[in-house]
């Protein structure tokens, strides 16, 4: 009957025993994979990815102003023209306000 018992019981313990080295062999295998090995490298390969595709979306939008430059360059002149007009009128307007200002016109 001890026997038995014993038997069953080192049976539990080995089972025991398997389960956490089991579990033990996983972890460590987590922390090295997390600390310098499989992690660091699944990281920087998304991190690479993510550079080189945000890269490639520069050079490209980069291109697309790059052909638009001439129609860019032709619609600051026309607002430099305008800039012109209006610093023109503001101008003349000043002036007639002051004319107005210094006449001695009662009304």
């Amino acid at each position: 009957m001890k026997e038995k018992k014993r038997e069953e019981s080192d049976t539990k313990y080995q089972a025991k025993r398997r389960t956490f080295e089991l579990k033990r062999f996983d972890y460590s295998s987590f922390m090295h994979d997390l600390h310098g090995g499989r992690k660091d490298q699944e990281v920087l390969s998304q991190l690479t990815k993510y550079a080189d595709a945000q890269a490639k979306a520069f050079l490209s939008t980069a291109r697309k102003v790059e052909e638009m430059i001439p129609q860019l360059e032709a619609l600051s002149l026309e607002v430099q023209v305008a800039d012109k007009e209006f610093q023109l009128q503001r101008t003349e307007r000043e002036e007639k306000r002051r004319a107005l200002e210094k006449s001695t016109k009662a009304y």
